[in-house]
């Protein structure tokens, strides 16, 4: 989860919405309720981080599902109504991305859970 202010909060994760496929979740908190954002990638892929550089902007990143290995990263920008897919990068071999961080707009950086620590520019 993610809040660039007190009153705006975003929060990323999964969910199988009563099916047996998982999907992305994305909710956004406003006005004090949460409130459902629909994801660029309905099915078969799961968002692990968010970052917001502002209540507007926000990046999220997971992993995609695919049959084939290894499955494709998956990168979303979030706004304020809906969550759009973005071209990841290629991460090696383990393509999940597992954390974000957004410094400034026009800067975001996502790792991955390898050892080498693969950090990637997602964001320009």
């Amino acid at each position: 989860m993610s809040c660039p202010t007190i009153n705006s909060c975003v929060a990323v994760g999964i969910t199988n919405a009563g099916t047996d496929r998982a999907a992305p979740l994305v909710e956004r908190l406003a006005q004090g309720r949460w409130h459902l954002v629909p994801a660029a990638n309905p099915g078969g892929a799961f968002l692990d981080a968010v970052s917001c550089v502002s209540a507007m902007n926000c990046w999220a990143v997971g992993l995609e599902h695919s049959l084939t290995p290894p499955a494709p990263s998956l990168v979303e920008h979030v706004g304020p109504t809906s969550a759009s897919a973005v071209v990841s990068p290629s991460v090696g071999p383990q393509s999940q991305l597992t954390g974000i961080a957004c410094p400034t707009r026009s800067k975001c950086l996502a790792s991955n859970n390898t050892t080498s620590g693969a950090c990637q520019n997602i964001a320009t």
